[in-house]
């Protein structure tokens, strides 16, 4: 587990925090063989302002710095125990500016990573993860650069098609992915034409048969 000094770079969240809207929209995942309720999700990338890329013979590039990108559920501030909401509160715990993450865009801050080995089929492989961040101390404040990369937003609410596809394509997919892309805003800007759902049909007994039909409940 290593702690780096780094600044908050790239955002990805809905600019009206009371929304809890984030760009990758509604996405489905399971715990514990349970599939849990959709979430909404947001995207931060952090800018290393002491590590960097090597180039062919190992020097490090000044002008490419590292990054690590974290993916995290967005509830909202009411909940406390979220990561979520532990990232925003360690660099604004006053809430000065109400939950909007947008406003925290090129905050100087530290964080810990640490390094977890994958499992099944990513065995052997290992991952560096973000375990938490941490407001920079006043007086080092001045030690830290200016962005080498743009810091910019991105939101499914007002999508800018210059900003997505500055985005890298991993990501990119991910947001094109989400449960709510299908006749966004985003989706027509790319010329994508989502197939409609289907209504449902009510569907009535045989007269011959005594057994009511069971009808599927709404909210699944």
């Amino acid at each position: 587990m290593s702690e780096s000094e780094v600044e908050l770079e790239v955002e990805e969240l809905e600019k009206d925090p009371s929304d809890a809207f984030s760009p990758e929209a509604k996405t489905i995942d399971s715990y514990q063989g349970k599939e849990k309720a959709p979430a909404y999700e947001i995207a931060i990338t952090y800018e290393f302002v002491d590590e960097f890329c090597v180039d062919e013979d190992g020097e490090e590039m000044e002008d490419k710095p590292r990054w690590i990108t974290e993916k995290l559920p967005w509830f909202g501030l009411s909940s406390d125990k979220a990561n979520s909401t532990k990232r925003y509160l360690a660099l604004d715990p006053d809430q000065e500016h109400g939950g909007d993450f947008a406003e925290l865009i090129g905050m100087p801050c530290n964080v810990t990573i640490s390094k977890n080995a994958g499992s099944g089929k990513n065995a052997g492989k290992f991952y560096n993860n973000v375990d938490g961040i941490a407001a920079v101390r006043e007086k080092s404040l001045k030690n830290f650069p200016e962005l080498v990369n743009a810091a910019i937003v991105f939101t499914l609410d007002e999508p800018d098609l210059e900003v997505f596809k500055s985005l890298p394509d991993w990501l990119q997919g991910d947001i094109k992915g989400n449960l709510d892309y299908a006749g966004s805003e985003l989706a027509g800007l790319l010329g994508d034409v989502a197939p409609k759902a289907k209504a449902k049909t009510e569907r009535k007994p045989k007269p011959e048969s005594t057994t009511s039909e069971v009808e599927p409940d709404e909210d699944y």
